[in-house]
């Protein structure tokens, strides 16, 4: 299977489905690449979605230009969800860094996506509850998210910098200063 090419986003992607049937886009953790999804893909193309796999920003054959922070890593999967399907929401399936992406994706624009999974990685605002308590989850979470994230609480960037708790409705932000 060759990989295609979004032009918009400069994003690689495997695609297994019809074009017009209802698309499931599964984001990879670290260090993983897309055929990591070949046995959902498999169950989801066998009852009828389109399986959209990119590589990340930052794999070969995607983008290897930056910036790679976690806002704009979620605005460039929202650009390529609304390429892949402009009028109907998407499934979202995420792993590991995949995880933190999805969520700060659906943060965005809650109305892009129908249903969601994550896997492997809490809710970053449960992560951030939490930590403080289990320190040592710091040095485990360092494993599976880059090391500006995994950082001690008074780190300058941390995970409420990028998700915020606003009502109901969940934003991601930019490090703000301290």
């Amino acid at each position: 299977m060759c990989p295609l090419r979004s032009e918009q986003t400069r994003i690689s992607y495997l695609s297994t489905g019809a074009e017009d049937a209802p698309v499931v886009v599964c984001l990879h953790g670290f260090p993983d690449i897309p055929r990591t999804w070949a046995p959902l893909t498999e169950q989801l193309y066998s009852a009828g979605y389109r399986v959209v796999r990119p590589w990340l920003p930052g794999y070969a054959p995607s983008s290897l230009e930056g910036p790679f922070d976690i806002p704009t890593l979620a605005r460039t999967i929202l650009s390529f969800v609304d390429e892949l399907s402009p009028s109907e929401p998407v499934r979202i399936v995420g792993h590991d860094w995949g995880s933190v992406i999805t969520q700060c994706a659906l943060a965005q624009r809650p109305e892009r996506f129908r249903a969601a999974v994550t896997l492997a990685i809490p809710h970053l605002l449960a992560f951030e509850t939490n930590v403080g308590r289990y320190p040592r989850q710091t040095l485990v979470s360092r494993l599976c998210c880059p090391p500006r994230l995994a950082k001690p609480r008074h780190s300058p960037q941390t995970f409420p910098d990028y998700v915020v708790q606003r009502g109901e409705r969940q934003e991601c932000l930019l490090p703000r200063e301290r």
